[in-house]
């Protein structure tokens, strides 16, 4: 199969972990700002945020970020993002990232089965994170034998390898050989990328905001 543009559903809580009581949108820095400006300059400061355009800019750095990984690579092409899905409720989901990306993914499999370490460090995060539980029904292969056997573009099923493959390249900036991705995820072993997002993040933030003069408008409101 041919490189060919599917849509990957982002699964892994390490490459996108949502924007609900997340470091990714904390409206606090932006008020604790805003406040200081208050009190400096005399005057109520009354803002409307743009909550939207800033989970874009997020959803894009991440795009961005996860192609400058694998741009030299045969196996992809092109990335694009498409949207942030967010749920009607986050008791038990939060935000996933939708991004097109141009992927030969059968070849994805065969260089994963081709290479010892990664077929194993596939194997030990399909069972970790997709086997059945008290309270959790997996529709995903908990093995890399059935994963492959149900794979095709646009399923679940290509979301959790390419979930797999860029984890992978996340910790391998730090250690060369990062096939068991979920011994870094339980060690809780940060990365550059964790870091650099939840700056960018910040640095955002202070982007997507605008003065109302109506109190009823503002979503903050800093008095002096």
């Amino acid at each position: 199969m041919a490189k060919q543009v599917i849509k990957y559903n982002q699964k892994s809580g390490t490459i996108f972990w949502g924007f609900y009581e997340s470091t990714l949108e904390d409206w606090d820095n932006l008020s604790d700002m805003l406040s200081w400006d208050a009190h400096e300059e005399g005057r109520t400061i009354m803002v409307k945020v743009n909550s939207q355009e800033h989970q874009e800019a997020i959803g894009k750095e991440i795009t961005k970020m996860l192609h400058n990984y694998v741009k030299d690579d045969e196996i992809f092409g092109e990335f694009k993002f498409v949207k942030i899905n967010s749920p009607r409720y986050y008791n038990f989901e939060t935000d996933t990232l939708e991004i097109e990306v141009e992927v030969d993914i059968e070849l994805l499999a065969q260089r994963i089965m081709a290479e010892k370490e990664a077929y194993k460090g596939l194997n030990r995060y399909l069972r970790e994170n997709y086997s059945d539980r008290s309270g959790f029904v997996s529709w995903i292969p908990n093995n890399c034998a059935d994963l492959f056997l149900k794979l095709k573009p646009d399923s679940r099923e290509s979301d959790v390898l390419l979930d797999y493959w860029f984890l992978h390249l996340i910790y391998a900036e730090k250690y060369s050989e990062a096939w068991d991705v979920q011994g870094f995820i339980e060690s809780r072993e940060e990365s550059w990328y964790h870091d650099y997002l939840v700056e960018f993040a910040m640095n955002e933030i202070y982007e997507h905001y605008t003065e109302v003069d109506n109190e009823r408008e503002a979503d903050l409101v800093c008095k002096p």
